[in-house]
């Protein structure tokens, strides 16, 4: 661990740590307020994405020809005609929609009571539905049942397999049952004489909000969902006719029915020797070789899947394990992995995902796979280890079963000359070229398993054990020579599991095609990471020591907050581990917290939250206003009821969205933990004249032993709206708080969008959300012990970010359990403010992008002082204008500091600091703007206005450089004078990384205030010729890594009066201007600037995510601080090894420069012998650390930052 690149994991994959840069494919729909500044409304961190290969093997086996599901379904009578029995039966409570053509038009509507034979063979013609009892064409379709009408005799003739027609005295009708009651659809202007539930034609009906008649969703179902065969393909067709036209599509069934029809085909042949001693062609599976799926247009790959999907017959039995193998050998060769780059080249990408996609109706059957696929997931390689839930489940004579198949292709490099940048998923640790399989099983159940599917999928992805579950192994799967067993359908869920893919059982034709739907969203998921790791125990790394990293992963939209403790032995984070998001109470049991409209604090309830319910309703569908009956079920999906996800249920019967964990995304929210108060905190402050509770009856030391052992608890905003408080120790939530306005917003804006099921799916053809992801609560959280009312509180303040709600939030945090107690909670919700709150000053309020700060300000009153919240506005405030906020901590009072009068801009976070730290009085605030603006604020209890900034950030060409990174200060310990320190850039929006051109973007340190007193050094009039130019003179490769050196220099190139700070535009010394930005806080940590950076990559497809790169010096004099800081050869030392020569002079590396950026700035905890280790995570939710050697500590801390303990 002597480089930044040294032990990167990835949380998320259990066993498996692999090294990796991971693809998140959505980039996300642009949301703002008045749309003065975009700001994006998904995570601004990648590149176009490599689109994947994906193979379709489609079950033609005979028994898809069936009218009846599952095998088990009555066959015949009344129950075969009720779609509780027979799930392949009319269900009323479904809507039968036509399929779409390869084109996006539909396929014909048939006329009751006609409907389609075979719609997808153009000479079939139509049948009389009600004189119907069962049809054939060409043998391809047999239903093998009773008439779907009023029982009645047979009028004479012989059975044949082409119909077989009723004649009875009365009005003939369709039959369906619900329960015990029999329901009848018969034509217009028929009598209804005789009949209960009877149903004309043109009745209407409403089914999910869309409106038809009895009579059309009878002939939909007839003609395109009557037989597995046909809702498989109508299915399959929904699902596939939005996968996106860049992903690269292959094709086949697993009987090689309509092989003749693949245009450009992989045939993989199984072999076997006759009697004679001649070896003939057993079985043969073609696979129609992966393309562009294209829009649907003539000779697209999606035209030609289309016209062979049609004709896809149904024969045989169900050679799964085949079929698979196929796919595998398949991936082996060359061609999937190919592709043209931008210059017509011919070029083989080696971070293109692969995926096989298996449909079935039925337990595997047919002859074993090859002989070396045997009994795989119990052999160890290099990338696979035999541990459960993996191993086991050897077919009972002792061949390959479909788990083997799948576990082979997966831990086998398909591409060993190929470079192993295969993206990482939370599903999928694997980086080389694999093959991941899901399973798709229509009509089957997996029921024989001592562990349910969502704890087996868990532990795979985890590596944990679910507690409770006690694993009896897999059953042994059949050798498919009889008709299958269902040991078979466990084997499609192990080979799911094995596969790293997901297993979806469709219980009907409905969730048949939204599991294959539910496939494709998967595989356009990945994870990541918007924050930096905290820890508790202080600021030294001992056995006490716990990590808490926050991530993300995109599509599903889930959020995750892992800790883990420091283990002394092996030096590492990997004891006692714990995930929030497995420890979620049941949803009557959290304690969510709000504030109604007034502002007064209510339980997230339906009870209480009348006000709120009819908004909630009206905006789950923003065409289709469902009311306040509605919210009320919304509100309870919001808690973490997940009945109306996928159980049929009513009013709502599966209409929300189906939620892979209750947690929401973490994406900027960076995890506070909170404990014991620092005994310390105060110890500078001499001067108790502003500073009341020092001493006295209730003294801070007090407070502090009163406190001592208070239950840690780790704070975290997450985009389900909520603050969440998580017990530090296990994990468990304590409660959880959704600011009003939050629950009050419309539109897009509203909370009851996470319910819809489109939210957050991304749109391949336009690229776009049509229910796009929101930052509902997205902000930085900030922490403080003060002295309000009389005693001393700990205090929360947050901000919801880049969310449009644009709120500001405090929470007394003294007591955590007060905000589990009802009786309790209202008072520790201090306030709330937002930009539609009707409240003075509300209209500057925007959309805060960095951490408030709590500190103590004079007050009116003389001699006293008043706690206060200072938040920069942010952009899209209703002004459009940049300020300093200034809230009351006790009240939620806002004041104003108005910073100019430029427009289209926001003011970033400030750095507020004590000029006379004896009296802990806070009297000065810098803060830069997206119009490159640095502000010096002089705070007061009123606000007011400051017209010109002590500095304009501009690039060589005079142009300016927006601001929107945190801003640090810090005291020169040798001459007093005050520093600020920021970087430049923007990222924000998608443009602000896909330019040609991009803007040379520079760090920068001011020295704003000089030693001694409250003057200014640098003026307005200052330029970057008032600067001490830094460049980045060198970029090495050493070893595997790629370290940065920057100029050498000392203070005394900084003496001048004229001389007020230094510069470093951030320019590759190979590479030239690539939008190098500086977007995060700079810190000081051990005497040494550090700041992280972000650099946009468009050159390759398989560079997803920003590079970025950490730059250390002198923060006094911006030099490369000339002592050895990184172990750049790994030799335990820092010296003049890790340097390189310039000009004949050594320059020690003060940088390194990665693949994949960082999500934010550096965690420091001290080691034993007082190094620093550096804690970030990468972009892509690599954990990363440096341990390196800093100097004293040296420079003046100017405020407060409680070490969290």
């Amino acid at each position: 661990m002597k480089s930044m690149n040294m032990k990167q994991k990835y949380r998320g994959a259990g066993v498996f740590r692999f090294v990796a840069a991971l693809t998140v494919p959505v980039l996300g729909s642009v949301l703002s307020v008045q749309a003065a500044v975009e700001v994006d409304q998904s995570p601004l961190i990648v590149s176009d994405p490599l689109p994947p290969n994906i193979v379709l093997l489609h079950d033609d086996s005979g028994s898809m020809r069936y009218n009846y599901l599952p095998d088990t379904a009555p066959r015949s009578g009344d129950d075969f005609r009720d779609s509780s029995q027979n799930r392949q039966y009319y269900n009323p409570e479904t809507l039968y929609t036509l399929p779409p053509k390869a084109d996006g038009t539909l396929y014909p509507e048939p006329t009751f009571p006609n409907g389609y034979g075979d719609p997808f063979e153009d000479t079939a013609g139509t049948v009389d539905i009600l004189s119907d009892s069962d049809y054939s064409d060409s043998g391809r379709y047999v239903d093998y049942s009773y008439n779907r009408r009023k029982s009645c005799e047979r009028d004479g003739g012989d059975w044949n397999s082409y119909y077989d027609v009723c004649v009875f005295e009365g009005t003939p009708s369709f039959v369906y049952f619900v329960g015990n009651e029999e329901h009848h659809v018969i034509e217009d202007g028929e009598s209804c004489d005789g009949f209960t539930n009877c149903h004309h034609a043109g009745d209407s009906l409403t089914i999910d909000g869309e409106e038809t008649t009895y009579g059309q969703n009878v002939a939909n179902y007839y003609s395109y969902y009557r037989s597995r065969f046909l809702s498989a393909k109508s299915g399959i067709m929904g699902a596939f006719s939005e996968l996106d036209p860049a992903f690269r599509f292959g094709f086949g069934s697993i009987n090689n029915s309509n092989s003749d029809d693949l245009v450009d085909k992989f045939t993989h042949d199984w072999t076997a020797t006759n009697k004679w001693g001649n070896e003939y062609v057993q079985q043969s599976v073609s696979i129609e070789k992966v393309k562009e799926f294209g829009d649907g247009s003539e000779n697209t790959q999606k035209e030609r899947f289309w016209e062979w999907l049609e004709g896809v017959g149904a024969s045989g039995r169900t050679p799964l394990r085949r079929a698979l193998e196929a796919a595998g050998e398949y991936y082996q060769t060359k061609q999937p992995w190919l592709d043209t780059d931008d210059q017509g080249r011919e070029v083989e990408y080696a971070c293109r995902p692969a995926y096989t996609i298996l449909v079935s109706d039925g337990y595997w059957s047919g002859s074993a796979p090859s002989e070396f696929l045997k009994d795989s997931d119990n052999d160890k390689t290099n990338n696979y280890s035999v541990i459960d839930p993996f191993k086991g489940g050897s077919a009972d004579d002792g061949s390959a079963t479909l788990a083997d198949v799948a576990n082979y292709y997966w831990k086998t490099d398909l591409r060993p000359d190929a470079e192993n940048q295969v993206p990482a998923t939370p599903t999928d640790p694997a980086t080389w070229q694999h093959m991941t399989t899901f399973t798709v099983g229509l009509g089957l159940s997996v029921n024989d398993l001592s562990a349910t599917q969502t704890q087996l999928f868990d532990w795979a992805r985890t590596g944990e054990k679910p507690e409770g579950v006690t694993w009896n192994g897999w059953p042994e799967p059949g050798d498919g020579n009889g008709s299958g067993e269902s040991e078979n359908v466990s084997d499609m869920l192990h080979a799911a599991i094995n596969g790293h893919g997901d297993f979806f059982s469709a219980r009907d034709p409905k969730q048949f095609s939204e599991g294959i739907k539910k496939a494709l969203a998967d595989i356009a998921e990945a994870p990541g990471a918007g924050s930096t790791p905290s820890f508790s125990g202080g600021e030294t790394l001992t056995s006490s020591t716990r990590q808490y990293t926050a991530s993300y992963t995109t599509g599903s939209w889930i959020g995750e907050l892992y800790s883990v403790g420091y283990d002394e032995a092996t030096d590492s984070f990997s004891v006692d581990p714990w995930r929030a998001s497995a420890q979620l109470p049941a949803a009557a049991d959290r304690n969510i917290w709000t504030t109604n409209k007034s502002g007064s604090a209510v339980e997230f309830k339906p009870d209480s939250l009348s006000e709120y319910l009819a908004t909630l309703g009206d905006n789950l569908y923003l065409a289709d206003p469902k009311g306040a009956d509605w919210g009320d079920d919304i509100v309870n999906y919001l808690r973490g009821d997940r009945k109306y996800e996928d159980q049929d249920e009513t009013p709502l019967d599966s209409v929300l969205r189906k939620r892979d964990s209750l947690l929401g995304d973490i994406v900027t929210s960076t995890p506070v933990v909170i404990g014991a108060p620092k005994p310390d905190l105060y110890k500078n402050v001499l001067d108790e004249t502003y500073f009341e509770g020092l001493s006295g009856k209730t003294t801070y030391d007090s407070f502090v032993t009163d406190n001592a052992s208070r239950t840690p608890l780790v704070y975290v905003a997450a985009n389900d709206g909520m603050l969440h408080a998580f017990n530090a120790n296990t994990g468990a939530e304590v409660f959880a708080f959704i600011p009003g306005a939050v629950v009050g917003g419309t539109g897009d804006a509203s909370l009851a969008r996470l319910a819809n099921p489109e939210y957050g799916v991304y749109n391949p053809v336009d690229g776009t959300q049509p229910v796009p992801h929101q930052y509902f609560n997205d902000g930085k959280l900030t922490t403080q012990n003060v002295y309000l009312d009389g005693e001393w509180k700990t205090i929360l303040v947050g901000t919801t970010g880049r969310g449009t709600s644009r709120t500001v939030y405090a929470l007394d945090i003294t007591n955590p359990a007060d905000l589990a107690d009802p009786k309790k909670a209202a008072d520790a919700i201090l306030w709330e403010r937002s930009a539609g709150d009707g409240k003075s000053n509300a209209d500057w309020i925007g959309m805060s992008l960095g951490r408030p700060t709590i500190s103590l300000i004079k007050s009116s009153t003389e001699d006293e002082g008043q706690w206060v919240v200072h938040v920069g506005n942010g952009p899209n405030s209703e002004n459009n204008k940049a300020a300093l906020l200034q809230f009351d901590l006790a009240t939620g009072a806002l004041s104003v500091y108005a910073a100019g009068s430029m427009t289209d801009n926001g003011l970033a976070a400030p750095y507020v600091i004590q000029n006379n730290n004896t009296d802990g009085i806070s009297e000065y605030a810098f803060a830069g703007d997206l119009q490159g603006n640095v502000w010096s604020f002089p705070l007061s209890p009123t606000g007011g206005n400051v017209s010109a900034p002590i500095y304009v950030a501009k690039d060589a060409s005079g142009d300016r450089q927006p601001i929107t990174a945190d801003m640090y200060a810090t005291q020169n310990p040798n001459t007093g004078a005050v520093w600020v320190f920021f970087g430049t850039g923007r990222f924000l929006t998608d443009g602000d990384i896909r330019q040609s051109d991009p803007q040379v973007q520079t760090w920068y340190g001011l020295r704003a205030l000089k030693g001694g007193s409250s003057s200014p050094a640098v003026t307005y009039s200052n330029t970057r010729s008032n600067l001490q130019k830094r460049e980045i003179l060198a970029e090495n490769v050493e070893g595997t890594e790629i370290y940065r050196a920057t100029s050498i220099g000392d203070f005394s190139d900084l003496t001048e009066d004229d001389n007020v700070g230094w510069y470093m535009d951030l320019v590759s010394p190979n590479n030239g201007k690539e939008g190098e930005r500086a977007v995060y806080q700079t810190q000081l940590i051990g005497g040494r600037l550090i700041v992280n950076t972000l650099i946009p990559k468009s050159s390759s497809p398989c560079d997803t995510f920003p590079g970025g790169a950490t730059l250390i010096v002198d923060p006094f004099s911006g030099a490369n601080p000339g002592e050895g800081v990184l172990d750049t050869n790994d030799d335990g030392e820092t010296d003049d090894k890790d340097s390189t020569t310039i000009s004949g002079e050594i320059h020690h590396y003060n940088g390194q420069r990665y693949e994949v950026g960082m999500a934010g700035s550096v965690s420091a905890l001290i080691q034993e012998g007082g190094k620093v280790r550096l804690f970030g995570l990468g972009l892509d939710s690599r954990e990363m650390t440096l341990d390196t050697t800093m100097g004293a500590t040296g420079a003046q801390r100017l405020n407060w930052h409680e070490i969290l303990n």
